[in-house]
């Protein structure tokens, strides 16, 4: 899935695990100027990454550790990463949306996301790929998508035709209920003699 599939399904409230896309190129997020120090901070491998430059004059984009997983909202939702940045002067606490890119209109002028040209549900995840989250999830995934599949064989022309999400509840229902019918134990016989 790409940014524009996970931002629909992380303002409903939905959250994606899914790999990075490999096309994805590092970008500048922002400075954090918190007291006497800077941050640099870059969208790298799905999430905040921080610029860290060496005395050598190389520079390496070090993952900034995520404290939570934070999610906001009633009817359209926000996800957010609480970070702990690293620093000599004290660890610093900053919060940074993911999963949805703001669209012009959300935010004050020139502050969207879709106006400063930042597509964020592309570059930042809600699960990032190199986290020890995703790798306790994204093992079930090929057992959903075994199930998928099997799912679109059984159906006429490999599609489930159910609009809107009341049939496709009732269908998952009546799939349930099909599948436990079929490996329930038989029942025990009463001896009657």
């Amino acid at each position: 899935m790409r940014g524009r599939h996970r931002d629909v399904i992380a303002r409903e409230g939905g959250l994606v695990s899914n790999k990075q896309h490999q096309a994805n190129e590092p970008q500048f997020y922002e400075s954090l100027r918190p007291g006497r120090c800077t941050h640099e901070l870059w969208a790298a491998d799905g999430r905040i990454a921080e610029k860290v430059h060496f005395a050598d004059g190389t520079t390496e984009l070090i993952p900034v550790p995520i404290r939570k997983l934070d999610r906001r909202g009633t009817r359209t939702f926000r996800w957010y990463h609480l970070l702990d940045i690293p620093c000599r002067h004290g660890a610093h606490s900053h919060r940074v949306a993911v999963g949805t890119t703001s669209r012009a209109g959300e935010r004050p002028t020139g502050h969207s996301d879709q106006e400063r040209g930042f597509h964020r549900a592309e570059h930042l995840q809600q699960i990032p790929e190199y986290t020890r989250a995703h790798q306790l999830i994204y093992p079930y995934h090929s057992d959903a998508e075994s199930g998928h599949s099997h799912l679109d064989a059984s159906l006429w022309n490999g599609r489930l035709i159910s609009y809107g999400i009341p049939s496709q509840k009732l269908f998952a229902l009546a799939q349930n209920s099909t599948s436990r019918a079929l490996y329930r134990p038989p029942p025990l016989l009463s001896p009657t003699s």
